[in-house]
């Protein structure tokens, strides 16, 4: 059995679900999903979005409903984590993942590189980690395109769907929410209005007539600050998981530092699409790698490009 111990929301959950998915293809084992970190918080956005896929078929737990001895171990070595020293943590996850991944733990938290799981052959494994990089399961890649296409699209979402797919489309977005709050602000909030009018200009140098679709969860804020010349569609769309279906069928992409984000480019069909990223993540000592795909666009705040 493969125990996912699900946290986040939507673009944290698409992240676990696919390593999953992953590990449960290699394995062949049933996959069990305990959501009792989301459902602990109480908040509306907080919710199981994988009820919205057609995901493959997976049970759910609760932390009092399975006690493999792995899970002990688990405890123990997020109590033993370091709470503080980003180094000190990747370190530790480095460490511990080599060692433990091998009887079915796998405990990985950090997000600076990618960490090349070995096949596993415990009868019982248990998953706690984000797992932020198309390199923890680019060998299903395409199944998870299709397991990842919402159930019952409704007709007026799909034509407008197949408008953004068949009309050259760039989908911009922009992470605003709570990267606005002081704890925040200085880590996150790291795309400026001259990152996106200079990326919008980039793609608009080969494609000109690209409509721009603007998706985000400050609508009001874009309107105001966000000119661009040409045809803009400001997104209207509340259900996050018809809101990312619809952004993954623009076919380019100007992401802001957001894992929702992130899927909009992933979950795209286009395989020749244009993908501009901002050339830091999260300003922070250790700076996420591997969040990055080796022929993305990377423009620092002030839009210039970064090799």
């Amino acid at each position: 059995m493969i125990y996912l111990i699900m946290c986040g929301r939507l673009g944290n959950q698409l992240f676990q679900y696919s390593f999953a998915r992953k590990i449960q293809e290699e394995t062949g084992q049933q996959l069990s999903i305990d959501f009792t970190a989301i459902n602990n918080v109480h908040k509306e956005s907080w919710i199981n979005y994988l009820d919205n896929y057609n995901v493959t078929n997976y049970n759910i737990v609760n932390n009092k409903q399975y006690y493999p001895i792995q899970r002990y171990i688990y405890r123990i070595l997020k109590f033993f984590r370091p709470k503080s020293s980003e180094k000190l943590q990747f370190l530790f996850d480095e460490i511990t993942s080599n060692i433990f991944s091998r009887f079915g733990i796998i405990y990985y938290e950090s997000n600076y590189i990618f960490h090349d799981f070995k096949k596993i052959h415990a009868k019982n494994i248990i998953i706690r980690g984000w797992f932020e990089s198309a390199k923890y399961f680019d060998s299903i890649s395409d199944k998870l395109k299709f397991e990842l296409i919402p159930k019952n699209v409704p007709l007026d979402v799909e034509k407008f769907g197949n408008f953004l797919l068949n009309n050259h489309s760039i989908c911009l977005t922009v992470r605003r929410g709570n990267f606005l709050n002081n704890n925040l602000k200085e880590k996150f909030l790291v795309c400026t209005i001259e990152y996106y009018n200079k990326a919008i200009e980039l793609i608009k140098e080969k494609f000109p007539n690209s409509i721009i679709y603007i998706c985000s969860d400050d609508i009001e804020w874009c309107k105001k600050n966000l000119k661009f010349n040409g045809k803009v569609i400001f997104e209207t769309e509340k259900n996050v998981t018809l809101k990312l279906y619809l952004m993954s069928k623009c076919t380019d992409f100007v992401l802001s530092n957001s894992t929702f984000s992130w899927w909009s480019q992933f979950l795209s069909f286009n395989k020749n699409n244009i993908v501009i990223a901002p050339s830091i993540w999260r300003k922070v000592k250790l700076k996420p790698k591997d969040i990055y795909s080796d022929n993305w666009i990377l423009l620092d705040e002030f839009g210039n490009k970064v090799n």
